[in-house]
């Protein structure tokens, strides 16, 4: 049975691990908690988003706008060949370059330390300016051995290939209903709540917030 994750836009992480070295702007990122489980945390009404460090005039560039952080897990082995899903709207603020989405998957220590490396994955099609849905898949090339209270990562933003002009990439923050989830698409623009799916159950040491 998988496990399927949504942001809690209203809790801030309690830990702010340093971010993969591949980005190269970092000022804008924000750190929110994911839960396994659909809370009145994840919405926000107002429209909004989290957006990223703004880009200077040089690809290739990467730019973070949001990381995920879950809450502590028990010890546990994530399978080789299990996958990674995950639909988010991101968007960038200008159509006068090409960027795409990347996320990276780690995990941490409970307390952001020992920061450990599941892999990468991104999209083949170039973001606009309007937040749109995105596919992001990652199959896994080995096992991945959770030891007690570490902490899964997820880092996204865009990977900014070709163009030269200076640019933000945005994260939907505002989300208006918990019954709809994000289909499995790229091109969805409404505020459905965004997910991250492991393949596999995932057990945790205690059971996120609820309200």
């Amino acid at each position: 049975m998988a496990t399927r994750f949504y942001s809690y836009r209203l809790q801030t992480a309690p830990i702010s691990p340093t971010v993969n070295g591949a980005w190269t702007k970092t000022s804008g990122n924000t750190y929110t908690m994911m839960y396994p489980s659909k809370s009145a945390y994840c919405l926000i009404a107002a429209a909004g988003s989290l957006t990223s460090q703004t880009s200077s005039t040089t690809s290739p560039q990467k730019l973070i706008a949001a990381t995920f952080i879950s809450q502590p897990l028990i010890a546990q082995t994530i399978l080789s060949g299990s996958t990674i899903s995950m639909q988010i709207r991101i968007s960038k603020s200008s159509t006068a370059s090409t960027g795409l989405i990347i996320v990276y998957f780690r995990w941490c220590n409970e307390d952001g330390t020992n920061i450990q490396e599941i892999g990468n994955a991104t999209q083949a099609t170039n973001l606009g300016t309007t937040l749109t849905n995105r596919t992001v898949t990652l199959t896994l090339g080995s096992n991945i051995s959770i030891a007690d209270n570490q902490r899964l990562i997820v880092e996204i933003g865009e990977n900014f290939t070709t163009g030269s002009n200076d640019h933000t990439c945005s994260v939907s923050s505002n989300i208006n209903s918990l019954t709809t989830d994000l289909p499995a698409d790229n091109t969805t623009t409404a505020a459905n709540l965004p997910w991250i799916e492991f393949s596999q159950t995932l057990s945790f040491r205690q059971i996120g917030i609820s309200a």
